[in-house]
């Protein structure tokens, strides 16, 4: 399976969050070309499908994650055309199967890799009391935690509730960003 480092082509996988050993095989790819990417990962164009926006390589098998169908993404840095990250995204439709998902994230998270990292007094942090409850109600708006893993990466959780009908769900582990 892809999170391991290399691609499984047979049919949807289950996953978990990246162990330290898929997060490390994913960092020693930071900065490198998509060929490069690709060749490493073992992928080829035909484990591709039309990415969803610039810099992004869709894969198109899905993988399950706490028994939803996420959309796993490579993604690329636009003016360097090097891998900074991993993406994996779900959308619903509703806002209680949304906040559920992301209520059982959240602690699968928190298991593996302790309290969020999150700036501190943001009032859109996911873990704030009555979030969840918020993302049940909302008709929009965004909620979000940050966690540093591995030795370049940060994991970020976001819910965004797009309209009443739309929602995700993104789980983006990337390049740690560097204090000037």
């Amino acid at each position: 399976m892809l999170t391991a480092g290399s691609c499984q082509k047979a049919e949807d996988s289950d996953i978990s969050l990246l162990s330290e050993d898929s997060l490390t095989s994913y960092e020693v790819l930071y900065g490198e070309k998509a060929d490069e990417v690709m060749e490493s990962l073992s992928l080829s164009e035909e484990d591709l499908t039309e990415g969803r926006g610039r810099g992004m390589l869709d894969l198109n098998q899905q993988v399950n994650l706490e028994g939803k169908a996420f959309t796993q993404s490579l993604l690329f840095d636009d003016s360097t055309e090097t891998l900074y990250g991993v993406l994996f995204s779900y959308f619903g439709s509703s806002t209680a199967e949304i906040a559920e998902l992301s209520e059982q994230l959240l602690e699968d998270i928190e298991k593996e890799y302790g309290e969020p990292d999150t700036y501190p007094g943001l009032t859109n942090q996911l873990s704030a009391e009555g979030s969840l409850d918020a993302i049940r109600d909302a008709s929009a708006g965004t909620w979000r935690e940050e966690w540093k893993v591995g030795e370049k990466s940060t994991l970020t959780l976001s819910v965004n509730v797009i309209d009443g009908n739309t929602s995700s769900v993104i789980l983006q582990y990337s390049l740690q960003m560097l204090p000037n």
